[in-house]
């Protein structure tokens, strides 16, 4: 997955992810850890509503999917 990963330790929301299929319902956010590790979440209108992710090494987008339909 590319994108912005400066400053690190810091939420970066993801543009243009699916926010108009969605409704604006559900939004993606990535951060690169102080520690170089990645991690992604999958936030929806309720704080109920959150899936998160942790990766080693930078995901693929299609890793992140994959991963977050196995967990939901």
């Amino acid at each position: 997955m590319t994108g912005s990963w400066t400053p690190k330790a810091t939420w970066h929301r993801v543009h243009g992810d699916c926010k108009s299929s969605t409704g604006g319902t559900w939004h993606l956010e990535i951060m690169e850890t102080s520690d170089g590790k990645y991690k992604v979440k999958v936030v929806g209108t309720s704080k109920q509503d959150k899936y998160d992710l942790e990766y080693s090494s930078q995901p693929s987008f299609e890793t992140i999917v994959s991963d977050l339909k196995s967990k939901v």
